[in-house]
């Protein structure tokens, strides 16, 4: 394959990647290729870096004029208004499928449903001010802020890894289209495989050995809520990938106090 041939395959995707993850307005008069989502799914860590960017910048001039909860307040934010509450959404109708249906048949019925229910709210509620908290804490335990920086700045990179991990182990629940089939059919275990080296190196390059425990502990508990959503749903959908993000950005969040304590 020539040099330049690889070059626009990997820069279309990476613009279907930013399309599909994010409200960024790019592209927006083509629509993404079927064909394209093998590679498509390979730059959503990249996609993370992005949005780990975009909010470890708001965090640090945040730091600057605020104290650290609302800093840490802004920098969440923008990550929730970056991403167009895609995941934060995906969450929710997950928390009320999972705990709201008896069966997996019901379950799924509940998630399709718009309207929001008392566990998805708790759900957002929850997810969002331990993000906060985490951040703000992580963010006050160094006086220049540098390692809350860099957290945040992994945080996201994590998140879009993990919906590999989910998308390449599981099959697609329901029958017939639904948000996220196309993603969930063209993942393979090895687009995670793929960043596994990569993202030990980032976490270790941002954060030492502790980072490297961090990642470890984040994947241990993830995959075993994979296999839980497996085990219940049958498979992932749309809104159990946002989920897994979610929750995969708070335990990352969370597990730096454990790698540092």
């Amino acid at each position: 394959m020539p040099a330049s041939v690889g070059i626009m395959r990997f820069m279309k995707a990476l613009i279907s990647a930013i399309k599909l993850l994010t409200i960024i307005p790019i592209d927006t008069r083509n629509r993404i290729e079927p064909g394209r989502m093998e590679w498509t799914l390979l730059c959503f860590p990249l996609v993370g870096m992005l949005l780990g960017g975009i909010c470890a910048g708001v965090l640090w001039l945040a730091v600057r004029v605020f104290p650290p909860g609302i800093a840490a307040a802004l920098a969440i934010l923008a990550l929730v208004v970056v991403t167009g509450a895609l995941h934060v959404d995906g969450l929710a109708d997950t928390a009320d499928g999972l705990f709201g249906g008896a069966t997996r048949e019901r379950k799924l019925e509940i998630m399709r449903d718009t309207r929001v229910g008392t566990f998805g709210i708790v759900a957002i509620a929850f997810l969002l001010g331990i993000k906060v908290l985490a951040l703000a804490s992580v963010a006050a335990s160094t006086k220049d802020s540098r390692r809350g920086i860099l957290v945040l700045f992994m945080t996201p990179v994590v998140g879009r890894w993990l919906i590999l991990l989910a998308a390449g182990v599981c099959a697609y629940a329901r029958e017939g289209e639904g948000t996220g089939r196309a993603a969930v059919d063209a993942a393979r275990p090895s687009h995670f495989l793929v960043w596994l080296l990569p993202a030990a190196l980032l976490a270790w390059l941002c954060l030492g050995v502790g980072g490297l425990l961090m990642l470890a502990a984040v994947l241990a508990v993830v995959f075993a809520a994979i296999l839980c959503v497996k085990w219940k749903l049958g498979g992932m959908t749309g809104d159990t990938l946002g989920g897994v993000c979610e929750v995969g950005e708070m335990l990352f969040l969370l597990s730096f106090f454990i790698a540092t304590g």
